[in-house]
């Protein structure tokens, strides 16, 4: 696992940097279905950080992000305390302050693109959506592009994901690509 997280560093190098990410995640069932597998692949546009001095990047896009939708006017969020802690050289790795699974730490700037399988079957949906329990349906099958913040009560668009090291299948950033053994499904 280190070996991974050290090549996913120099990747990423210093700054931010726009890359390509592929990723491949086992689907929580029902309980009544936990025999079935649901595997979903997903490429996506997104910001990776190395190494950066200034670590309210989160916070500027949020405020970014919400000033766009209509009727608000945000000059200030407060960040919540997160499950992880980010490396000292690379922003986008986070390891879990309780268990030490690492992370990969990323912005996305676009809907990510899915396909899923069931027990090796690609598979819509709709058809994943019977699968599960009723409020990850309404998750799946919903518009989950806005996000309501409570705490600081306002609607934005910046999606991070934190996404285990070992579910990452490519990145391709800095004119590089890089492949790991992960998981696969049918090609996203």
């Amino acid at each position: 696992m280190n070996n991974k997280i050290e090549t996913i560093k120099s990747l990423i190098a210093n700054g931010a940097t726009f890359a390509a990410l592929e990723y491949t995640t086992t689907v929580k069932t029902a309980a009544k279905f936990k025999d079935i597998e649901i595997l979903k692949s997903s490429k996506a546009n997104v910001t990776l950080f190395g190494t950066i001095k200034d670590f309210e990047v989160y916070q500027r896009a949020v405020i970014k992000s919400a000033n766009k939708i209509d009727g608000q006017a945000i000059t200030d969020f407060t960040v919540s305390d997160t499950y992880f802690t980010h490396d000292d050289n690379c922003f986008s790795i986070v390891t879990h302050k309780t268990n030490g699974t690492a992370y990969l730490y990323a912005i996305f700037n676009n809907a990510s693109k899915s396909v899923y399988t069931i027990d090796g079957i690609e598979s819509d949906k709709i058809t994943v959506s019977q699968y599960l329990t009723n409020s990850e349906k309404d998750k799946l099958l919903n518009d989950n592009s806005l996000v309501y913040n409570k705490l600081n009560d306002v609607i934005h668009s910046t999606i991070v994901r934190t996404i285990k090291i070992e579910n990452v299948t490519s990145i391709k950033a800095n004119k590089m690509q890089l492949e790991l053994n992960a998981k696969t499904a049918l090609a996203a």
